[in-house]
């Protein structure tokens, strides 16, 4: 699903004149997050790419010396974008937010965690499910099993 600029446009001043989150029901939270929650949300995204291969910076030409984001990282984007508002039914969190990310890796290969932190939690701030990644308050990120092509689960709750 690929959204034009007027049709981003349009959700966008939809959901500033409809701010009430609507309840979803989710699987158990995390024991060490807050018990009093206004409403939770739980994503399956698309395995995201390594922060280091989210940008690429030009080395020569006309555009020598900026920094840009990378046909991978482009397409992640695109993807995640639209699971992000296809799954999330437009809700999205207007104050502070809890958000837990689960990664099911591709293959038993190791990998840094924290390497796929930026892109999962930008990507949901390009599918709209908050304004801004500051207001993020908690975030635990966990390794999972296997799974094959890999995936992203996010949990996100209203602090």
């Amino acid at each position: 699903m690929r959204l034009t600029e007027a049709e981003y446009e349009a959700m966008m001043a939809r959901r500033s004149a409809d701010r009430a989150p609507v309840a979803t029901s989710v699987p158990a939270a995390p024991e060490n997050a807050p018990e009093a929650r206004r409403f939770e949300v739980l994503l399956t995204l698309p395995w995201p790419p390594s922060t280091n291969t989210i940008w690429r910076s030009l080395r020569s030409g006309p555009m020598a010396g900026r920094v840009l984001l990378s046909k991978a990282g482009r397409e992640f984007f695109k993807v995640a974008q639209a699971a992000v508002l296809a799954q999330s039914g437009y809700r999205f969190f207007d104050g502070r937010v809890g958000v837990e990310l689960l990664l099911h890796p591709p293959t038993k290969r190791s990998f840094d965690i924290d390497n796929r932190c930026k892109a999962a939690l930008d990507a949901c701030t390009k599918g709209g499910l908050w304004d801004d990644d500051s207001q993020i308050d908690v975030l635990i990120v966990r390794r999972a099993e296997v799974v094959k092509g890999g995936k992203l689960t996010v949990r996100a709750w209203q602090e």
